[in-house]
């Protein structure tokens, strides 16, 4: 059996290959080689509507999410408190607590925010 890890580095997606051998219940995981495809151009992911993910309405490429989306995109009321659109979640944004956090990926360093209950769980998914 052969299975897939996606990573992304330096703007290259890898696609690292395994393949796994199951003898007297344990699995035994090899890597057999890896290929590197890097992106022509880079599209829009679209938007999230706090229900479901929608395609970009332009098809916008070169941007990893275009004005029209990032203004659309609910994330927004998270990590730039703007409610434009999604008013009735304010009072509910305000009712929670939040911290910011920091975490470092190689010389990246990454500011989040989290809702403050979640702090643990966070901590494990960085």
């Amino acid at each position: 059996m052969l299975f897939h890890i996606l990573g992304y580095v330096n703007e290259m997606l890898r696609y690292p290959y395994y393949k796994i051998e199951s003898e007297q219940g344990k699995k035994r995981f090899y890597l057999q080689g890896e290929i590197s495809i890097k992106p022509k151009y880079l599209k829009c992911i679209g938007y999230f509507d706090g229900k479901k993910r929608h395609p970009c309405p332009n098809d916008a490429i070169n941007t990893r999410q275009c004005p029209t989306c990032k203004f659309r995109d609910i994330s927004k009321i998270y990590t730039r408190f703007e409610f434009v659109g999604y008013e009735e979640k304010k009072e509910e944004r305000e009712e929670k607590e939040y911290i910011v956090y920091l975490t470092t990926f190689g010389e990246m360093v990454k500011a989040g925010v989290s809702e403050a209950k979640r702090v643990e769980q966070r901590i494990y998914e960085q």
